[in-house]
C-alpha cells in the first residue's frame, strides 16, 4: 500500500465509490505506472516544443490573491491549443509596478532555451507600464491586453448603468 497517507486516504475514497476498483501498490506505482506517466509528460513536452516552433508562445499573467490573503503572479504559456503552467510567485513585500512586472516576465522569457519563441505577452492593463519595458528587453515580442480581462471589465462596467441595475 502506499506511504502517503493523504494520498492512500483520498485513493481509498475513491475505491469505496466502486467496490471493483482498487488503488494502486507502492510497486505498480513506481514502476509501470511511474513509466506511463514519464512517457506521457515526454509526449506533450515533445509536442509542446513542435508547436512553439510552429506558432510561438504567448506568456500570459494575471494577478490573484491566495486564500492567506498573498498577492499571487501567476504565468502560464500557451502554445498552439495547449497551456502550461508555469508559475505562481508570492509578490508579498513587493512593490507590484511596471519594473516588477517586467523584471518577472523577462526573466520567465530569458530562461527558456528558445527565448525568441515567445512572441506575445498578453496580460491585465494594469500592467500596461511594463510593456515598454518588456518590448525593450525583448524586441522580438508584442505586448497587449487580454481580451477576456477587458471584456469582462466592460461588462461590469456595463452592469453599473442605471437601465441595468
Amino acid at each position: 500500500m502506499l506511504t502517503n497517507k493523504l494520498l492512500r486516504r483520498g485513493l481509498l475514497s475513491v475505491a469505496e465509490a466502486d467496490a471493483d476498483w482498487r488503488p494502486p501498490s507502492a510497486d505498480e506505482m513506481l514502476g509501470p505506472l511511474l513509466n506511463q506517466e514519464h512517457a506521457r509528460v515526454k509526449a506533450v513536452i515533445t509536442d509542446l516544443q513542435g508547436s512553439a516552433s510552429r506558432v510561438g508562445i504567448t506568456l500570459v499573467g494575471d494577478g490573484a490573491t491566495n486564500v492567506n490573503r498573498q498577492p499571487i503572479l501567476n504565468v502560464l504559456f500557451v502554445r498552439g491549443n495547449r497551456v502550461e503552467f508555469v508559475k505562481a510567485q508570492d509578490c508579498s513585500g513587493h512593490v507590484k509596478n511596471g519594473r516588477f512586472i517586467a523584471d518577472d516576465v523577462i526573466d520567465v522569457i530569458k530562461a527558456l532555451d528558445d527565448p525568441q519563441s515567445v512572441v506575445l505577452v498578453l496580460m491585465d492593463n494594469a500592467t500596461r507600464s511594463a510593456w515598454p519595458l518588456i518590448e525593450a528587453a525583448c524586441p522580438w515580442v508584442v505586448c497587449g491586453p487580454c481580451g477576456p480581462h477587458v471584456a469582462d471589465l466592460l461588462l461590469e462596467d456595463v452592469g453599473k448603468l442605471p437601465f441595468f441595475k
